[in-house]
């Protein structure tokens, strides 16, 4: 999973991709939440 990747990420001290994950999940969590609140409409 992505917890997985992040792990991997961090142990091989690639911090760009860490933060890519990161920026990626939290792309997701706003989209997520941005299409609930039209739906709940």
């Amino acid at each position: 999973g992505l917890g997985y990747q992040i792990q991997l990420a961090m142990d091989d001290l690639f911090y760009y991709q860490v933060w890519t994950l990161m920026y990626f999940m939290v792309a997701v969590i706003v989209a997520i939440d941005v299409w609930s609140s039209v739906v709940r409409r």
